[in-house]
């Protein structure tokens, strides 16, 4: 084997021995170099990748070798000679395709002699490419017995193969559909939050509306109610001290008329007298009335009553009137 590589690159190793469960095991942590090297001893190439002095990628390259893209930053191929499904893993897509472009480069220079080759085939996916290989296989004729059980091993990887990435793709147009399924539930339920949001801000002005309102119909209530209370709590008051006066007033006034018939009835020299005085408590009668105006607006029944005793006294003195007029007849 040459001394030196004629790539070199970076990337995370996989393989999958053949009596595996078809489960991808890492050949180290993180990041190794992997290499392409010239085998003089075979006028081939094989790539090989050595971590602590172990190569844990010992793969020969021929013409049948094939790598396979899986992803943007993922490539494997299966060693026909070994059974063993190696996967690379790079930094990036460039680095993949750098190596996929060097590993279709070399393994068309195998000293291996090649047949003629028919023009390269578009495959519309990877899955196609593994199908297509397996019955190019299957058609291969038989060269020797070592040949004849490598290409049986190689055709049951491939269909393995062919069958779990067949179940992948079903397995992944689930996701596909699931994941659609989940977009159209979110923007319902998006639509749906943006309408509550909106009905919920709406609420909150009405409720602050309705707030306001209520304070201010409170401290209306709590205004008349005050209002009120000092209106029973001085208002009774008045009219009781008005009627009080009133009454004291009729009551004199009451006195004053008895005493009056008393001297009427002994002595007509009192009638000037009695006159003038008649004169007097008219005035006053009419202060009474004016005073009585002034209390429209009090209690109703102590205002009807002053108005009755009033009344009474207004008849007491049209009846000494008329006392007063006989006497002068």
């Amino acid at each position: 084997m040459s001394d030196s590589a004629v790539f070199s690159t970076r990337a995370h190793v996989f393989f999958i021995e053949p009596n595996s469960k078809k489960e991808w095991t890492p050949g180290c942590q993180g990041a190794v170099p992997v290499n392409i090297f010239f085998d003089p001893a075979r006028s081939g190439y094989r790539v090989i990748s050595v971590v602590d002095s172990k190569a844990i990628v010992n793969s020969a390259l021929s013409s049948e070798s094939s790598f396979i893209k899986t992803s943007h930053k993922f490539g494997q191929w299966l060693d026909t000679k070994t059974g063993v499904l190696y996967g690379l893993g790079f930094e990036n897509e460039n680095e993949l395709n750098n190596f996929a472009e060097k590993f279709n480069k070399y393994k068309g220079q195998s000293g291996r002699p090649e047949k003629q080759q028919p023009p390269p085939q578009r495959y519309d996916s990877d899955e196609d490419l593994i199908v297509s290989k397996a019955r190019d296989l299957l058609a291969a004729p038989e060269d020797d017995n070592d040949t004849q059980q490598e290409l049986e091993r190689v055709k049951a990887e491939l269909e393995q193969t062919s069958q779990h990435l067949e179940q992948q793709n079903r397995e992944g147009k689930k996701k596909d559909d699931e994941i659609s399924t989940l977009k159209k539930n979110n923007a319902k339920l998006t639509s749906a939050l943006k309408e509550s949001a909106a009905n919920v801000e709406e609420w909150k002005k009405l409720l602050h509306k309705y707030r306001e309102e209520s304070l201010e119909a409170k401290n209306k209530a709590m205004e008349a109610e005050e209002e009120l209370r000092e209106l029973r709590s001085k208002q009774p008051i008045r009219d009781e001290k008005a009627i009080k006066r009133l009454e004291d007033q009729i009551a004199e006034r009451d006195q004053e008329t008895e005493l009056l018939k008393k001297e009427l009835s002994t002595s007509a020299s009192q009638i000037a007298k009695l006159s003038a005085e008649n004169k007097s408590l008219t005035r006053k009668i009419e202060e009474l009335k004016r005073e009585t105006e002034k209390l429209v607006n009090d209690s109703g029944s102590k205002r009807r009553e002053a108005q009755q005793k009033i009344n009474n006294m207004t008849s007491k003195i049209h009846e000494l009137q008329e006392m007063i007029a006989q006497l002068n007849a």
